[in-house]
């Protein structure tokens, strides 16, 4: 197998591995931490398969990045940021080189349908149209499906046009998409927590460990702050060493680069979120490990 090609293969069984790995029996009072945290690893599992998929030969990898997305946003919104890197990388493919637009538009309807089959079937009737900022509600459920379709709309209508119309045809895609979240639930503007009762973050939400800073997290557990950092400049470094060799495509390598810095970025803000360093790093590490393992200068 091609080592440049199959670094995303490779990289998703290593953190399959490390999933399981941190499967153990769990007490009644640890429930809900592990349960939390089960979501967690489910969320960067389908965060990472899409940024996997999103290169992928063809329209099969843009569908398949695109029914990523979908689903892992289903699961939780932890993993937003990634799932709109991947979708905002496939965006900007498109917009400078279109070729005939169907890796847009594949990834746009797989996209647009999976979340739109995803909310119906979690969601009780009596809570179709309800909005809210910390789940699969109706607001995001609306704008993914607008951001979908205008993804397709737009890898059909402008791809023989210039960069220009391409751009704008993004750009108005993603402003829809914006008022379609907002609209019905203006206060999603400030985030997923949003709709916390403020009388509970002085005695309860403020002291949650998970959401304290990265550098919190130097005063406890020293060594496990170390590890994501250096895992972070291990991956980063593997990019910029994969770009430079020309090896593997640049935009995978680039889009492999800004998530890793992307959950470095929100992992320094709370700390629970530096598990996705985890997730990304292995594979362009992986990958330069095994093109070194070629005959030949690396």
């Amino acid at each position: 197998i091609d080592p440049p090609k199959a670094w995303p293969i490779v990289g998703s069984a290593i953190e399959m591995s490390v999933a399981v790995s941190q499967t153990r029996p769990v007490s009644v009072q640890s429930a809900s931490s592990e349960s939390q945290r089960g979501r967690l690893l489910l969320e960067a599992r389908w965060s990472s398969l899409a940024a996997a998929c999103s290169h992928g030969a063809g329209l099969k990898g843009a569908a398949g990045a695109g029914i990523a997305t979908g689903l892992g946003l289903a699961i939780g919104l932890e993993a937003l940021p990634f799932e709109a890197a991947i979708g905002a990388g496939l965006a900007l493919e498109f917009v400078l080189t279109p070729e005939d637009g169907r890796r847009a538009r594949a990834y746009g309807l797989a996209l647009a349908t999976t979340a739109f089959a995803a909310f119906f079937i979690q969601t009780p009737p009596e809570r179709w149209g309800v909005s809210v900022c910390d789940a699969l509600g109706a607001n995001l459920a609306l704008a993914l499906v607008v951001a979908g379709a205008g993804l397709y709309g737009a890898g059909r209508l402008t791809c023989g046009r210039s960069w220009r119309w391409r751009a704008g045809a993004i750009g108005a895609t993603g402003v829809l998409a914006l008022v379609a979240y907002l609209i019905s639930r203006p206060a999603c503007i400030h985030g997923v927590f949003a709709e916390v009762d403020p009388r509970l973050r002085p005695f309860w939400f403020d002291h949650i460990s998970e959401l304290e800073p990265l550098l919190t997290l130097f005063k406890h557990r020293a060594a496990e702050a170390l590890g994501v950092i250096l895992a972070a400049a291990l991956g980063l470094g593997a990019c910029v060493r994969l770009a430079i060799i020309r090896r593997c495509d640049r935009f995978v390598i680039g889009l492999a680069g800004v998530c890793i810095a992307l959950a470095l970025l929100v992992g320094a803000a709370a700390e629970r979120m530096s598990l996705y360093v985890l997730w990304f790093a292995p594979a362009p590490i992986i990958a330069v490990l095994a093109l070194a393992a070629e005959p030949g200068p690396l």
